[in-house]
C-alpha cells in the first residue's frame, strides 16, 4: 500500500529481511508496514509484561500479533529490545525453518505453480504481459484473469505481473 502512495509501480520487498543494504523508499514502506501489523505501544506494553526468555517472547508476540517472528524481532530491534546479533539469529532461524518446511512440502506435495502455470496457455499469459506494459490491462484485471496467479514463462523476458516472478521451468 504504501509503495503505491510513494508513487512506485514495484512491489519489492527485502527478501532476506536485512538491517542494512535496502533502498530508503523500502524502509519506510516496511517500517509503515511494521506499525500497522505491530504498533508499537502495544509491542511495547505486551513486551514488558511478559516475563520469559527473549525467543520465546518473540515466538509468543508473533502468535499474539499473527505475524512471523521477523517482523517481532524487528520492532524489538527498532525498540532497542534485543541487539543486532539477536536479530540476525531470529532471521536465520526463520529462513532454516523455511527451507527445511519447503524441502518437506516439496517431497510430499506436487508443486503448486508448476501445476497453476500448467493450466494457462502460454500465449494468453505473453499477450496479457504485453497489454499490461502498453497500459491496456491494469494489474488487478491481470489478476482476475489468471486467477490471482502471478505468472510468468522464461520465454517471455522481464516483463511482470504485480511486481511477482514466478519462472515455471519448461520440461
Amino acid at each position: 500500500m504504501v509503495h503505491i502512495w510513494l508513487g512506485r509501480n514495484d512491489l519489492f520487498n527485502d527478501r532476506q529481511s536485512r538491517i542494512t543494504g535496502v533502498s530508503k523508499p523500502e524502509v519506510l514502506c516496511n517500517a509503515v508496514a511494521g506499525e500497522l501489523i505491530v504498533p508499537k505501544n502495544l509491542f511495547l506494553s505486551k513486551w514488558d509484561i511478559a516475563d520469559m526468555d527473549v525467543f520465546e517472547k518473540i515466538t509468543e508476540l508473533a502468535k499474539y500479533f499473527r505475524c512471523g517472528e521477523i517482523v517481532i524481532a524487528r520492532k524489538a530491534f527498532d525498540c532497542k529490545k534485543i541487539d543486532k546479533n539477536i536479530y540476525n539469529r531470529v532471521v536465520q532461524t526463520a529462513i532454516e525453518n523455511y527451507r527445511r518446511m519447503k524441502e518437506n512440502k516439496q517431497k510430499n506435495s506436487g508443486n503448486y505453480y508448476n501445476t497453476m502455470g500448467s493450466r494457462l496457455d502460454r500465449c494468453f499469459i505473453r499477450a496479457l504481459c504485453e497489454s499490461i506494459n502498453m497500459g491496456r490491462t491494469t494489474y488487478t484485471e491481470a489478476y482476475r484473469l489468471t486467477n490471482n496467479l502471478y505468472y510468468m514463462d522464461e520465454t517471455i523476458g522481464n516483463s511482470d505481473i504485480g511486481g511477482y516472478i514466478v519462472v515455471v521451468r519448461n520440461n
